[in-house]
């Protein structure tokens, strides 16, 4: 695997706190960021055997489940015990153990019966939940109710209060067991910026380095996006970095992902206009643990500080740009390539073939990764929602993809 671009200190609290939750068979849910992608961090734990041995882990008698909903607005029933039974039949597999049970449920009681440990890791609720549909993790709970041996690692990056969370609580399915993630430290992000120097052959002045740390520390998307603009010009001013087009769109990207009741909240705070009443109590708690407000000398302040000048009521860099133009600010190069690939193919199957060609090329032979292939859908359907796009991209087993247009 690649190195992990942030603070070894920070990967190292994280590795300590999975591997505790899975030795005490916890059901745990992560709240993250808006924006924010941990798969990447746990797939890194997951391919580290001698990590997992290190932090006291029987890796030959753990099992583990990636179950990505990948940002479904609605999951069957059906589909989480074919997952469940999908991932842990290929893991048993890989170690050597022949799989003849042929339902989720009957596998599972074998496996507690054989004294495995089941680990599931489950991602892409959010677009379900903001809909205040708890149906699958309401299953899940019950999945793990059932089994002794089971743990369940949920990863959220939304605000789970109001209905969503008056749902959760009626279906019993809010756990004690809540963990925040902030966004990133100021020394992860020093990190990542000597990380970036490193892989780009630069060098930034301390003067460059103290101005993206004190406007953009948490953002490593942003703060990318600044090293960029400094590599291309070496001298140029660093004020002009807070105007730049690219900066901004990824802040109203980001303001885009908040729940509406978050949002005024988020307004108020960079405007320095809001009034503690206790009203919003829920809300700044929810602020501050995700490492968004911190009150300084009896106010609230937003962080990154870069954010407190972008409003989605303003009028967003790119609205009269170029098709081309907009979207190169939302994808990546290769992202830009697979989404150009299902506009030609709107509401048509696109084959993990032909995805496989816009992401490699004349290499997509060699190159080929159906994990590569599931990342970048993952990143692809997040970005398209949260840049608000009028497109849903469907899974359809066994033939591929479909990017159906809403309007």
């Amino acid at each position: 695997m690649t190195q992990t671009p942030i603070s070894p200190k920070t990967i190292e609290k994280l590795h300590n706190k999975w591997a505790t939750l899975i030795r005490c068979k916890e059901f745990t849910s992560f709240i993250y960021p808006p924006r924010a992608d941990p798969i990447r961090r746990v797939v890194e734990f997951l391919h580290d055997s001698q990590l997992q041995q290190k932090l006291k882990l029987d890796t030959e008698k753990t099992i583990h489940a990636i179950l990505d909903f990948k940002g479904e607005p609605h999951v069957q029933k059906g589909e989480l015990y074919a997952d469940i039974l999908s991932e842990l039949s290929r893991e048993l597999r890989e170690k050597g153990r022949e799989v003849v049970e042929t339902d989720a449920i009957t596998l599972l009681k074998r496996l507690e019966i054989e004294g495995y440990t089941i680990v599931l890791w489950v991602f892409g609720l959010d677009r379900m939940l903001t809909r205040v549909d708890v149906s699958i993790l309401k299953d899940i709970a019950l999945i793990y109710k059932l089994f002794s041996n089971i743990s369940v690692l949920n990863f959220i990056r939304i605000y789970l209060g109001g209905e969503i969370g008056q749902a959760l609580r009626e279906e019993m399915v809010l756990t004690a067991n809540i963990v925040y993630i902030p966004i990133y430290s100021r020394e992860d992000s020093d990190y990542f910026i000597s990380f970036m120097e490193e892989q780009w052959g630069m060098k930034v002045t301390p003067a460059q380095r103290r101005f993206i740390l004190e406007n953009f520390s948490g953002k490593l998307g942003v703060i990318k996006g600044a090293m960029r603009m400094v590599r291309d010009n070496p001298k140029i001013d660093l004020d002009s970095l807070l105007d730049s087009d690219q900066i901004k769109t990824r802040g109203i990207v980001t303001l885009q992902a908040l729940d509406k009741q978050v949002l005024p909240v988020v307004y108020e705070i960079a405007g320095g206009d809001y009034k503690d009443s206790g009203e919003d109590n829920p809300i700044i708690d929810y602020l501050i643990k995700i490492g968004w407000v911190k009150k300084i000398d009896g106010k609230y302040q937003l962080f990154p500080p870069f954010m407190r000048s972008i409003k989605l009521s303003e009028e967003t860099p790119g609205e009269q740009k170029p098709f081309q133009q907009l979207f190169a600010e939302i994808f990546t190069f290769r992202e830009q390539r697979v989404f150009g690939i299902f506009l030609k193919n709107l509401n048509s199957i696109v084959s993990r073939d032909m995805i496989a060609n816009g992401m490699w090329g004349a290499n997509a032979e060699d190159e080929y990764s159906d994990w590569a292939i599931d990342q970048l859908m993952y990143r692809l359907r997040l970005r398209i929602s949260q840049a608000k796009l009028p497109y849903t991209i469907k899974t359809k087993r066994g033939q591929g993809f479909m990017m159906l247009d809403n309007r």
